[in-house]
């Protein structure tokens, strides 16, 4: 363009803008008329200005939306460029022609006005009724148009997303990935992102994840411009993919439940076969069986015994067309163990064995087998587990897949760790059962020695108590003896003493009898108050002795209890002879008796030198008497509290001891349930305790006359027995021995037998079975009178045909009334 037109361009363009804003005509036309008067003088042309006029109006038509004002435009534009020359007539057919054309290039415009309208309409509307978000941005991100889907993502209106940056809406976590994107976009470091996943915050409602595709657009230069994005709401797939992860999650927990449901079951009946015999081989085949198919094709248990040598217990397969060559080989006893089954049990660890030999069991066949006999046995996978229990290698499972072509893995060793330690407790439990029996049976050996040991010591004890006790009792009898002050204490010594031998004889057979549970209980209505009293006259000889001062207060009325006299009288007097026992000489003990606390009581207390605290629950033990000091109190074995509690234990009651400390005295306590019932005239407690310390007579004119055959290989016993029965009125033949003693039985033919047990030649028993063989001798009562005082001892002897047994050394007021009682009535 020439210079002097590319400076009268601007002019005219100002005041060709001036007109048609309306804003000073007539200073516009001036303008104008200037511009074409310098365009004449400079030689440009009509057709110059014109073209600048026309360049001119097409950049407004452009720039104008509207048709009618684009025409009034055109037309005003031409009425100034018809002013601006109108001076120049010269120049008006340049002008019309140049208008002509401008009014065709107008038209052409307009049609491509048109056509880019309806495209841009048709854009639009596509980019507005999209049914994803579209988003428009500079190059920072900052929305320059948004259509409605995008809106309606958001939860707001178009017009607020204008100029807002589009990382507002992505969430705090996301927005720096974001923004670094944007610049990499901007950069040019790449030209597209698909499926970017990020999480949108909308204005309204709450964050959903989206899909983000964002593209570069470019100019002519290809210079970055902007971004186009592409915003899709991905709730539904995030959901149906959680949906479908979800499902497959429970499909994979439902096949790892059910697979974990058939270890559990296959473990439980293991479990079951393990726990169904002690006879640990036999168990082990069961689930060497049971291990097939479900773990391996093979299974194999070998056990190492005590000397350290191992051996094959068991042999499975999986397919039972292949049971005939498992059983052959489980019959077989091999020669060695293989290597690898060795280095698994020295190891101590189960392993999963992959370096296979063509046959496994190649050092443990029995080759002198005729060939083809056993095939080689080829596995793809070999598992070795060790059955451990408490640090101790006691053998090996191993399983083998062949057929199945499975390869063992994790999860298989699991399970067969697992089952290696059930059967390994299982084998583990049979050995220790089969120690146990063995100790059971030596302990029950010791046992019935210790029994027998106690018998005959019992037996050996009581025999030399007889003569002591009878010719004690004698002599205290003769006038003569007991006047002399000398003889007297001694006599009165030698009772004490033999009774005191014969009271730990007691102790100890009621200590085995009440450990055992063997003592039997004769129940019966009794009046508590009646049984202190029955011990108080069986103690009071021992208080005389050390003047003990009694002092009886006995509940009126009566304490009524269900039990056994005989024991519960034994309980009482082991208190009162323990209160007894530990009280100095001239002190006191007090005897009570009341029902408290729901319980029927009877108390005993003495002002004896008392027990330390931490004693009172020991001295109830065996052989425990509490403190030192009551090692320097009168002998004993410490059985007689120990007794006494077992005994009340058997009525269902209690017994238990208080006291101050050392010094201050004790007091025990026999607490046993009550029973009702009303008392009658005759069981009454009389106002005096009576002395049981006078001699008791025996009424001989009942005894005249009745014949008694007593069988005893103790001479001293037997003389001594026989003068006292004889001094009773009683007609007495005598026997050493049991064959004597038939031959005497069968002649004389007597009233009643008393006979020991313990005799050489023929004892107590085979003397009783022959005696019994004689027709005549078949019914006549007889008394086993021996030493062996346990409750089977007297079970056996009525077994063997004897009508009563009584312990040695016997009371003879004893002996006399229940050798009347039977002579009278044969049948008691």
């Amino acid at each position: 363009m020439h210079s002097a037109l590319r400076e009268l361009e601007p002019r005219y363009r100002a005041a060709l803008r001036a007109f048609l804003e309306g804003d000073g005509d007539d200073e516009a036309l001036q303008k104008a008329h200037e511009v074409g008067r310098q365009v004449i003088a400079d030689g440009l042309g009509v057709l110059k200005l014109a073209m600048i006029h026309r360049e001119f109006v097409c950049d407004l038509l452009t720039a104008t939306p509207s048709s009618d004002r684009a025409a009034a435009m055109i037309e005003r534009s031409m009425d100034f460029f018809h002013k601006s020359l109108s001076s120049f007539e010269t120049t008006l057919r340049g002008f019309r022609e140049s208008n002509q054309k401008l009014q065709n290039s107008i038209e052409q415009l307009n049609v491509s006005r048109h056509a880019v309208e309806t495209e841009r309409q048709r854009y639009r509307e596509q980019f507005d009724f999209a049914p994803d978000g579209y988003f428009v941005t500079d190059l920072s991100g900052r929305i320059q148009e948004a259509n409605v889907a995008a809106a309606v993502i958001l939860h707001t209106e178009q017009e607020f997303l204008v100029n807002r940056p589009l990382s507002l809406f992505i969430t705090d976590e996301d927005r720096g990935r974001f923004e670094d994107q944007l610049l990499q976009l901007e950069g040019g470091a790449i030209e597209r992102v698909r499926n970017w996943q990020t999480i949108i915050t909308p204005v309204v409602g709450r964050p959903f994840p989206a899909a983000l595709t964002v593209a570069v657009v470019r100019n002519k230069e290809k210079t970055p411009i902007g971004l186009r994005w592409l915003v899709r709401d991905i709730s539904d797939l995030k959901r149906a993919e959680a949906e479908r992860s979800e499902f497959l999650v429970r499909e994979k927990v439902a096949r790892i439940e059910a697979e974990g449901a058939r270890r559990v079951a296959f473990l439980a009946e293991a479990s079951t076969l393990l726990a169904a015999s002690l006879d640990s081989e036999t168990t082990l085949r069961n689930v060497a069986h049971l291990s097939t198919p479900f773990l391996a094709d093979w299974c194999f248990v070998y056990i190492m015994d005590d000397d350290g040598s191992i051996r094959r217990v068991a042999v499975a397969h999986a397919d039972p067309a292949k049971a005939d060559l498992a059983r052959r080989l489980d019959e077989q006893e091999p020669p060695s163990v293989p290597e690898w089954v060795f280095n698994a049990l020295v190891s101590g660890k189960a392993e999963i064995i992959s370096d296979l030999s063509d046959n496994l069991l190649a050092s443990s066949s029995n080759r002198d087998e005729q060939p083809g006999d056993i095939p080689d046995l080829d596995a793809n996978s070999a598992m070795a587990v060790p059955l451990i229990a408490r640090g101790r290698t006691l053998g090996l499972i191993v399983l083998l897949s062949a057929e199945s072509s499975r390869i063992f893995g994790p999860a298989d060793q699991v399970v067969a760790e697992d089952l290696a330690r059930r059967c390994a407790f299982a084998v583990d439990n049979a050995r220790l059962y089969g120690e146990v029996i063995i100790q059971r049976d030596k302990a029950e050996k010791a046992s019935r020695s210790k029994d027998e040991f106690l018998a005959i010591l019992s037996h050996e004890l009581r025999n030399p108590l007889v003569p002591i006790l009878g010719w004690s009792r004698i002599l205290k009898n003769q006038s003569a003896v007991m006047s002399d002050d000398v003889l007297a204490e001694g006599i009165g010594s030698l009772e004490r003493n033999a009774r005191n031998i014969q009271r730990l004889v007691d102790d100890c057979l009621d200590l085995v009898r009440t450990s055992t549970r063997s003592v039997k209980l004769a129940q019966e209505h009794i009046d508590l108050n009646q049984i202190a009293v029955a011990s108080i006259e069986a103690s009071s000889p021992l208080g005389r002795d050390k003047g003990i001062k009694l002092d009886v207060h006995l509940e009126t009325g009566g304490v009524w209890v269900i039990g056994d006299r005989t024991r519960l009288e034994q309980v009482v007097t082991n208190l009162l002879t323990n209160a007894i026992k530990f009280t100095p000489s001239g002190g006191s003990v007090q005897v009570r008796s009341d029902r408290t606390d729901g319980f029927a009581r009877i108390l005993v207390k003495d002002s004896g030198i008392g027990i330390a605290p931490n004693f009172l629950d020991q001295i109830f033990e065996p052989f425990r008497k509490g403190s030192s000091a009551w090692l320097e109190s009168d002998s004993g074995l410490g059985l007689g509290l120990s007794i006494a509690r077992e005994i009340t234990e058997l009525h269902s009651g209690k017994v238990w001891a208080e006291s101050g400390g050392l010094g201050q005295g004790s007091t025990f306590i026999l607490a046993l349930p009550p029973a009702s019932r009303a008392m009658t005239a005759t069981e009454e407690v009389p106002e005096e305790v009576p002395d049981s310390g006078s001699p008791r007579k025996v009424d001989s004119a009942q005894q005249t006359h009745i014949r008694v055959l007593l069988v005893e290989d103790a001479s001293d016993v037997l003389f001594l027995m026989k003068k006292e029965l004889e001094w009773n009125g009683f007609v007495v033949y005598t026997a050493r021995d049991g064959h004597s003693g038939l031959e005497i039985a069968t002649r004389e033919v007597p009233d009643l037998i008393v006979s020991d047990i313990k005799m050489p030649g023929m004892d107590g028993y085979q003397f009783m079975e022959k005696l019994r063989e004689i027709a005549p001798l078949a019914s006549i009562p007889a008394i086993a009178l021996t030493g062996f005082g346990m409750e089977r001892d007297a079970d056996q002897a009525r077994s063997f045909g004897y009508t009563a047994h009584m312990v040695k050394p016997v009371d003879l007021e004893q002996l006399i009334s229940l050798i009347t009682s039977l002579t009278r009535n044969p049948a008691a």
